[in-house]
Formats: structure tokens, C-alpha cells, sequence
């Protein structure tokens, strides 16, 4: 018996796409999503599995930091984390589901709403996921922020670009938006490196060979520069161009509402 083992790689890749696709479908349904994301993560930290980093928003939930995947979920996190110490602070994060934030909205907890150029957005995810294909990529990624645009008076918008440099300013305005007092993150170079060593850590532990995956790891690494290279010329094909325009769209919106 002949085994086709690209025919079986493909229909794991199809799988795969195929649940990333209808995730993203349910996770603008609060009704269906949360339940489901309750049972999921309750289990797992019942259970003891290593990678149960996600806390699930409940009423005892401080602050909720949420963005579409590799939108510096981990380094928001980490940092927000470490900023509040010695004090405990209950953060919830990493769903990437708009159900996620309106779970937060319908408790009054104030939300982080992280966002990312789609190109670096893009490219990241597939390194992290290279099954993956650009459309479904971008299609998510137009799913979950034009689901949040309407309730945009709810949130605030820390774009990438903020947040890697004075993510301080965005913890200000939670802040004066929520009428809270959370300390506020200074980005010096010691308490960056203290944030990568952090989510470093925090793989290795999720993982039972305790490795460190250089493409997955929530930081800057060199394999990943030199493989964002190779990718960045298949993001920019003209068959993406619609949807590239309308991520593009919604990235400038979100832009501008952190202006205000």
C-alpha cells in the first residue's frame, strides 16, 4: 500500500484553514463563542495544560488586551503586567474574538484594542502558520475590526507602533477613559528586555521539551526577519488587492480613532 503523504500534508493543511475560517465566523457571536471559550480554557486550567495562558473575561476581570493575532498581543500582556507589580492586576487576553470584547463592554471593564499595519499582520501569521493562505489572513483580520468599529466608544486603540515605543500614553488614556489607575509602562530598554525574557519563559513552559520556537515566540527574532522577507513580495499580489484595500481602510480608521 502506497501512502500519499503530500496528499495527507494537504488535507491537514485544508483542515486547519478550515477551522481557522469558521473561528472566525463564531467569534463575532457572543452567545456561541463565549460558552464555548469558557468550557475550553476552564478545562484546561482545571487540567493543568501548560499553554492555558488565556483568561477569559469574568466580572472580576481588571482589564481586558485584545487584538487580532500577531498585533503584539504577548508583549501588550506582559508589559501591562509587569508595569502594575508588585500590585496583581486580573488581565484577560489573547481570544482575539470580537465576542471576547463584548463580553468585556457588557461588564463595563476597560478595553485595550491592539491593531498592526495588515502587511506586518500578514506576514507574521505566516510564519506562525504557514498553511495559512493571505486571503484568509486578511479576511480575518477585516472580520474582527470591522465587528469592533461600532462599539469604538468602548475601547481604546493602541497601534503597534504606540505600543512598542510609549505604550505608557496608551495606559494614560484607559486611564482618564475609564476613570481607573493603573501605573503606567515606561519602554526602557530594561523593562523591554524584561518583557521578551517574560514571554520567553513563558514558552518554553507551555512546551514540554521546554524549547524555545524562534518563528512562534511573541518576539523579534532573526529567523523571522530574514524569513519576513521572503514573504513580503507574495503579500503584495494583485489577487489580494480588494482585500488588501479594505484592511488597509479599517487600519487607517483605527488609526485615526486613537488620535482623538
Amino acid at each position: 500500500m502506497i501512502i500519499d503523504s503530500e496528499n495527507i500534508e494537504n488535507n491537514k493543511n485544508w483542515s486547519k484553514q478550515a477551522k481557522f475560517y469558521l473561528r472566525q465566523k463564531i467569534s463575532t457571536v457572543r452567545p456561541i463563542y463565549m460558552p464555548i471559550a469558557r468550557i475550553k480554557y476552564g478545562l484546561n486550567r482545571v487540567f493543568d495544560v501548560p499553554w492555558a495562558v488565556v483568561n477569559v473575561v469574568s466580572k472580576e476581570t481588571d482589564i481586558l488586551i485584545e487584538g487580532f493575532p500577531r498585533s503584539g498581543n504577548s508583549f501588550a500582556r506582559v508589559a501591562f503586567e509587569l508595569a502594575q507589580e508588585p500590585d496583581i492586576v486580573q488581565a484577560s487576553s489573547h481570544l482575539h474574538a470580537p465576542a471576547h470584547v463584548y463580553e468585556a463592554i457588557k461588564h463595563e471593564i476597560p478595553v485595550i484594542i491592539l491593531i498592526r499595519d495588515p502587511k506586518d499582520v500578514a506576514i507574521s501569521t505566516l510564519i506562525y502558520r504557514p498553511f495559512l493562505e493571505i486571503e484568509y489572513i486578511l479576511q480575518g483580520y477585516i472580520n474582527f475590526y470591522k465587528a469592533l468599529l461600532p462599539h469604538q466608544k468602548h475601547f481604546v486603540v493602541a497601534p503597534f507602533t504606540i505600543l512598542t515605543k510609549n505604550f505608557g500614553e496608551i495606559i494614560q488614556i484607559v486611564n482618564h477613559r475609564f476613570h481607573v489607575a493603573f501605573k503606567l509602562f515606561k519602554n526602557s530598554s530594561e523593562n523591554v528586555q524584561e518583557v521578551f525574557q517574560r514571554i520567553e519563559k513563558n514558552y518554553k513552559d507551555r512546551r514540554s521539551n521546554n524549547e524555545l520556537p524562534e518563528l512562534h515566540v511573541g518576539r523579534p527574532t532573526l529567523a523571522r526577519k530574514e524569513m519576513k522577507q521572503k514573504i513580503e513580495s507574495k503579500f503584495w499580489n494583485r489577487e489580494f488587492t480588494s482585500l488588501q484595500n479594505k484592511a488597509y481602510s479599517l487600519y487607517e480608521t483605527f488609526i485615526e480613532i486613537s488620535n482623538q
